[in-house]
């Protein structure tokens, strides 16, 4: 989706783009994946009764008991990072394993064919275990994709194999499914993206009250729908230019792997982890757009590449690298956060003033997480919306309050009650913002819906 020209008070920009390093970065602290939380636990396994030798399952050189003995303690060490984000930079032929941890358990390896990442796993490894999957991609004959990323063993059973994200792309059916489980494989999210009669739908799944319900579902606007003919023409960039884009990417992933992970852990199936199953894909293909710098917006995801396991962004080049970084994060969580919902719509562009900026903050998953992690003074609602939780939440509820008033007349203009979108019309569908749900009941001859991030029930 597009990233308008919209109004900003001490912050730049947004945005995000996805690489490999996003897969080694998760790595990068306490835990398997960088989250902060209990890490793996050491299977239940008999230890063959051999001297010396590898593991089969671990590459020579590396020793598979120094390995056992260092379970769930090897962290990424970040010369062997570098090294390996290094190597990958470009799309060598054949399997590639290195070292991400000082003593290689754990580890990254690609595959590579034809030009095209076949396969791509994070692994530990250890004696006895062979390897342990954390996170892995494979494209099958037939183009289809598989992403998986494994679940945080909290629970009992570490061994059965379940996955917190499983994505799977289908180019031929032009198709996306993400499936995001709970700690005891429950559903919890689901997003399809699916052509339906030409058009590219949306649908978002979530547990509302113990069931599956559909959340959100709409057409996604095609192509570039925001401006004018000429002004906007996406171009291929220049060789500076995507060198510079493909630099920036890897700060910002190692940021925003900072920011949404050690925050995003406890709900085990968050967005932290969904973001982990965009990096498995950017690798394989993934391409740059450029638009000159009188287009209306600054970046844009493109949303049906998704389909064809492709990643594709469109950039304005020119801009300052901190308006970069933060455009970029912003369009890499309409990948893993999902995409501007048509309701929020009203509250975008250049004119509608700060509050409707804060409000867009305090709804939007994307600009939401571009604040909460890249902007000034993020805020308790920035945090909730960003991590779809409530104000009162361990993670947000010493930020900031949400609360903004005139500052002449002291009028309350917004709360964490944030507002309520109004939407009329069934063909031809218009939303309109009011400031809370009895506004919206008020003036509204359509439908409802509460955009609250208040822990007061009646806060709505």
């Amino acid at each position: 989706m597009d990233h308008p020209l919209i109004p900003r008070t001490g912050m730049s920009a947004l945005a995000a783009v996805i690489t490999l390093a996003a897969v080694a970065s998760m790595a990068a602290c306490q835990s398997p994946f960088g989250f902060n939380a209990p890490d793996v636990q050491m299977p239940d396994v008999t230890i063959p009764d051999v001297s010396g030798g590898n593991d089969p399952g671990l590459p020579p050189g590396v020793d598979p008991y120094v390995c056992q003995s260092r379970w769930g303690i090897e962290v990424v060490a970040d010369g062997n990072l570098q090294a390996a984000l290094d190597r990958f930079a470009t799309l060598e032929e054949g399997v590639v394993d290195l070292p991400l941890s000082e003593y290689g358990c754990l580890r990254v390896e690609r595959e590579v064919a034809g030009g095209v990442v076949q396969r791509l796993q994070v692994y530990r490894g250890a004696a006895g275990v062979g390897r342990w999957p954390l996170a892995r991609w494979v494209r099958d004959e037939a183009g289809v994709t598989q992403g998986q990323v494994q679940a945080n063993e909290e629970d009992d059973d570490a061994s059965d194999g379940a996955f917190e994200v499983e994505e799977t792309i289908d180019p031929a059916e032009g198709r996306l499914v993400r499936t995001v489980y709970d700690q005891v494989r429950d559903v919890q999210r689901r997003w399809t993206l699916s052509h339906i009669g030409g058009v590219l739908r949306s649908t978002e799944e979530a547990m509302v009250d113990g069931a599956l319900a559909v959340t959100a579902d709409y057409d996604v606007a095609p192509g570039n729908e925001t401006d004018g003919v000429g002004a906007c023409d996406e171009q291929p960039c220049s060789d500076a230019d995507v060198a510079r884009f493909e630099s920036l990417m890897r700060e910002v992933l190692s940021k925003g792997f900072r920011c949404m992970a050690p925050n995003d852990h406890e709900r085990g199936a968050g967005r932290a982890r969904a973001m982990v199953a965009m990096a498995l894909a950017w690798r394989s293909a993934h391409a740059w757009s450029c638009v000159p710098a009188d287009c209306s917006y600054t970046g844009r995801f493109d949303t049906d590449a998704m389909t064809r396991g492709e990643v594709h962004i469109t950039m304005m080049p020119g801009r300052s690298d901190d308006y970069t970084r933060q455009t970029l994060f912003h369009e890499l969580t309409h990948g893993f956060a999902g995409l501007h919902d048509p309701s929020v719509l009203p509250l975008i562009g250049d004119d509608k003033g700060q509050v409707a900026l804060e409000r867009l903050q305090a709804t939007d998953p994307a600009n939401a997480c571009e604040r909460f992690c890249f902007g000034s003074y993020p805020n308790a609602c920035n945090c909730a919306a960003c991590l779809d939780r409530r104000v009162c939440d361990p993670v947000c509820k010493d930020l900031p309050s949400c609360v903004v008033r005139d500052p002449l007349s002291n009028a309350l203009e917004l709360s964490e009650a944030v507002g309520a979108s109004c939407s009329e019309g069934l063909l031809d569908t218009t939303y309109t913002w009011y400031g809370n749900m009895a506004e919206c009941q008020a003036g509204c001859s359509g439908d409802c819906t509460s955009h609250s991030r208040s822990c007061d029930p009646g806060c709505n």
